[in-house]
């Protein structure tokens, strides 16, 4: 593995952490801007109807086993009757954006098999879908103990932004140590 190519890309998402962080204030007003005039248009319809409810079902079969007494709810999920709602936006679509420009730098070298590089993309995609299920049950698991507003600030100043951050340094060390394999 040619150390120089991970070298040049870690820097690209340890930058983006970097004004990720230094952003957060306006990046998480202009994310509930987002989220209020799409929730006002009425477009979140499909996700907040098929795909909530699913990640709902997916929390609970992962806090049953840790003890919580968990009962789903069409917006979202009770964890030891405490409401956890779900948005469309809680969804992780900003992670999925941020894993996908991810794969632009992180593959951008022509010295990958083109096999390595589709197992890379399936490995980034597998794992943004769970650290999105692991990021809601963390966020469900903060609002049991402390409450909804600090629920609410952890998903919105480290569930949201951070843990993507840290996927993204750790899939791209581990893809690049392991299954990024370079042409012969």
């Amino acid at each position: 593995m040619n150390r120089g190519n991970f070298k040049k890309f870690y820097s690209y998402p340890f930058l983006l952490l970097v004004l990720g962080l230094l952003l957060l204030p306006v990046i998480t007003t202009f994310d509930h801007l987002i989220t209020r005039s799409i929730n006002s248009f009425g477009n979140s319809n499909f996700i907040q109807n098929y795909i909530v409810p699913h990640e709902a079902k997916i929390m609970a079969v992962i806090l049953k086993p840790l003890g919580y007494t968990v009962e789903t709810s069409p917006n979202g999920i009770y964890v030891n009757r405490v409401l956890v709602t779900i948005w469309w936006s809680c969804v992780g679509w900003q992670s999925l954006i941020l894993t996908l420009l991810s794969f632009w730098p992180g593959l951008a070298s022509r010295d990958f098999t083109r096999g390595s590089k589709i197992e890379t993309i399936l490995l980034g995609l597998l794992g943004f879908f769970f650290l999105t299920v692991f990021r809601l049950v963390s966020v469900a698991v903060v609002g049991v103990y402390f409450g909804t507003k600090v629920a609410l600030i952890y998903h919105d100043l480290f569930a949201a932004t951070f843990l993507t951050f840290i996927w993204l340094l750790f899939f791209w060390r581990f893809s690049y140590s392991f299954i990024l394999e370079e042409k012969l």
